[in-house]
């Protein structure tokens, strides 16, 4: 299962390399279109947005494993003792 999330990530990290390079943010204040960054500095601009992506994942994953995987492991106890 590791190899194929590697892989995974290999493939949009490669997505990545192709495309941030067309990406352009801009903010528009009274009609004008003002560039903040251009290609890779758009990921230096919005790093804390994906700070924030990355520790809801992660917070995500321990919350359903705090909530649902002891209770498997109990049923399985149980189980096992009948």
């Amino acid at each position: 299962m590791c190899i194929f999330i590697l892989g995974f990530m290999a493939l949009l990290l490669y997505h990545l390399m192709t495309s941030v390079e067309s990406l352009r943010l801009a903010e528009v204040v009274d009609g004008l279109t003002l560039p903040l960054a251009e290609g890779w500095d758009v990921l230096l601009v919005l790093w804390p947005a994906l700070a924030f992506s990355f520790l809801g994942g992660i917070f995500s994953v321990l919350i359903i494993m705090k909530l649902w995987v002891p209770k498997a492991q109990s049923k399985t106890i149980e189980t096992e003792s009948k």
